[in-house]
């Protein structure tokens, strides 16, 4: 009875020494995981900044061409507003002048 005893007490020891080491195990993994989703974030964060940087360039030269083509075209309407006034300049004063006067 006595062995019965003493053996089952040994099994209860083995049996806390493995709940002991799964729960260290369980840590350590919790750990592992931990870090390794710390990881994945800031790799996923650079992988975003970078992304937005980019992108940010992108939308900037964008832009600079779109400001440049709409000087292009301001100037070029500008140029035709002056031939325009230059050709006809004394028909559009005569006619303001009609215009006021009521002749």
């Amino acid at each position: 009875m006595e062995l019965i005893i003493e053996q089952l007490s040994e099994i209860e020891h083995t049996a806390e020494r493995i709940m002991q080491a799964a729960q260290e195990q369980k840590k350590e993994i919790a750990k592992e995981m931990e870090l390794k989703t710390k990881e994945y974030d800031e790799s996923v964060d650079k992988k975003t900044e970078k992304r937005l940087s980019e992108l940010a360039d992108e939308y900037k030269l964008q832009m600079e061409k779109e400001l440049i083509e709409l000087r292009e075209r301001t100037r070029k309407a500008s140029t035709k507003m002056e031939e325009v006034y230059q050709k006809h300049q004394d028909e559009m004063a005569k006619a303001l002048f009609h215009r006021i006067v009521g002749v």
